[in-house]
């Protein structure tokens, strides 16, 4: 059941139920929260996207980074999103042995 109020309030059409909602999911183990936030990523308010790369940064999962390297790459996106993407990153990079980004 609290998956799926929390899958509802992602897709809610309120921007700020979808923030809460992503904050939320970036803070869960549920293994379809890296997908949601992926998703979350092509959101058209900044906060959101913004939400949604912070959140992805604290998931540590090898799918996680690979959304979070797309996000850092898309030079369609704003600077200070993609920056916050390559910060993450580079934070993942250093808790992970033998990393490289």
């Amino acid at each position: 059941m609290s998956v799926e109020v929390l899958r509802k309030a992602l897709a809610s059409p309120d921007y700020a139920t979808r923030l809460i909602a992503v904050e939320a999911a970036g803070e869960t183990r549920v293994p379809q929260a890296i997908e949601w936030l992926g998703a979350a990523l092509g959101d058209p308010e900044h906060d959101v996207r913004v939400a949604a790369v912070e959140a992805l940064g604290k998931q540590g999962a090898p799918r996680a980074e690979e959304l979070l390297r797309t996000v850092r790459d898309d030079e369609s996106e704003d600077l200070d999103i993609r920056a916050l993407a390559s910060s993450a990153l580079l934070s993942s990079t250093s808790t992970n042995e033998g990393g490289s980004r």
